[in-house]
């Protein structure tokens, strides 16, 4: 094996001998090799559109498609006439939110990518750091939530009427708990001195719940403990909260009280 390695390394030592003794050689050589850097680094080149691929990659949606559920994967009674777990059409579902072994479950809900980094920041330092919380992202602009009504045996494209209205009436009742919530608020207000109510009412455009897409101001994250709605925010209002930042928002939204 020895004598094999030394045999190409005489080749190579000839062809080097070679040129360094040939005159003409060299500056055809130089020629070649400022040819060869001048086209590699032409945006047309393999080599530039592999650094520009690696530099303009573009991961926007990554992160919450990779969250991604349905909506009916989280409430099981959006079709209160069926049986759980069953849509209308006999197709089964899952029930997330019942997941017993999830201590804490957080739903964000988006029609687009806004906030996303502030959201991957949050879940990467906080939520994935605990075993026992999850995240969900639901995206109301993808295929499977534009047909929500179930008539004459086919899935209606409504533009997702019946999942818009199920979140509106969910949050909505929530919010204007005279108890539970309004309790919650008070003790996080004297422990974080804001409300996180952004409002002292919701403010409502629509009170017959028909256009409730542009009630709610998306992206909004709700959290749940074993199932319960416990708290939820409006992220693109963050400011309406009377906090220097998302992060901050975020946080307190998570530690509570």
């Amino acid at each position: 094996m020895d004598k094999f390695f030394r045999s190409i390394g005489h080749f190579f030592k000839k062809i080097w001998d070679w040129i360094k003794t040939t005159a003409w050689v060299q500056p055809v050589l130089i020629v070649i090799l400022v040819f060869l850097v001048i086209f590699s680094f032409s945006s047309s080149s393999p080599l530039m559109k592999w650094i520009k691929g690696l530099s303009n990659s573009d991961p926007t949606g990554e992160f919450y498609e990779d969250h991604q559920v349905r909506f009916v994967d989280l409430y099981s009674d959006v079709y209160p006439d069926c049986a759980e777990g069953k849509l209308p059409d006999g197709k089964s579902h899952k029930t997330l939110l019942k997941d017993s072994k999830t201590e804490y479950t957080y739903v964000l809900f988006v029609t687009d990518t806004a906030k996303e980094t502030n959201v991957k920041t949050f879940y990467d330092n906080v939520i994935s750091k605990n075993g026992k919380e999850k995240l969900y992202v639901v995206n109301f602009n993808d295929g499977d939530h534009s047909s929500s009504t179930y008539y004459n045996s086919g899935w209606v494209d409504d533009g997702g009427k019946v999942y818009y209205n199920y979140l509106f009436t969910h949050l909505y009742e929530f919010y204007n708990d005279s108890t539970t919530y309004d309790n919650y608020c008070n003790e996080f207000e004297a422990k974080y001195k804001y409300s996180p109510k952004y409002t002292e009412t919701w403010e409502i455009k629509d009170p017959t719940g028909e256009n409730p897409s542009s009630e709610i101001d998306f992206p909004v994250i709700c959290k749940y403990n074993k199932g319960e709605l416990i708290d939820f925010r409006f992220l693109d209002l963050s400011s309406s909260y009377k906090v220097n930042s998302l992060s901050e928002l975020l946080s307190h939204f998570y530690f509570g009280v």
